[in-house]
C-alpha cells in the first residue's frame, strides 16, 4: 500500500473515532431525573412500613459531584414510591446506581440495599435520602 492510501486510511479512521467520542460525549449531559417504576408494587409491602405518616418527603444529600436529592410517597401508612428526583452526576458513570438503587429501595421498601461498585459515593448518597425520608415519615430507617 502506498503512502497517500495509508495516510487516507488512517484519516479516516481517526476521523470514525472523532465521530464516535462526540456522539458519546453528547449523552454525558446531567439528567434531571431518573424514574424507577414498579407495576405491582403491592406484593412488596412489608409490616414494617404500616406506621408511616401519608405524605411526600424530600432529602438532599452530596453525591460524587453535586447533591443528589430524593423524594418518598407514603400512601395508607406504605411507600408507595422512591425515586431520585434532582441530581447533577455524570450519567455515564452513575447511571446504573441512580435507577438501580433506587428500583431496589423501592421494590424492597427498605433503605438496606446494596450500592453499585464504581458509583458508590451516589449509592451512598441515594441510600442516606432513602433513610432520612424515612425517618422524616417517622419510620426507623432500621426496622425496614
Amino acid at each position: 500500500m502506498d503512502r497517500k492510501k495509508r495516510r487516507i486510511l488512517f484519516l479516516t479512521s481517526l476521523l470514525m473515532a472523532l465521530m464516535i467520542l462526540v456522539s458519546t460525549l453528547k449523552d454525558e449531559t446531567p439528567q434531571g431525573a431518573v424514574a424507577t417504576e414498579i407495576s405491582n408494587n403491592e406484593e412488596f409491602y412489608t409490616t414494617s412500613e404500616t406506621n408511616l405518616r401519608d405524605g411526600v418527603y424530600k432529602s438532599t444529600n452530596d453525591g460524587f459531584i453535586s447533591p443528589i436529592t430524593v423524594e418518598l410517597t407514603v400512601q395508607n401508612g406504605r411507600i408507595s414510591d422512591f425515586k431520585v428526583v434532582d441530581h447533577n452526576e455524570t450519567t455515564q458513570i452513575a447511571k446504573t446506581a441512580l435507577t438501580d438503587v433506587s428500583y431496589e429501595i423501592l421494590k424492597n421498601k427498605s433503605p438496606n440495599v446494596d450500592g453499585v461498585s464504581g458509583a458508590t459515593e451516589t449509592s451512598d448518597a441515594i441510600i442516606k435520602g432513602a433513610r432520612d425520608t424515612i425517618r422524616q415519615a417517622g419510620g426507623n430507617p432500621e426496622d425496614f
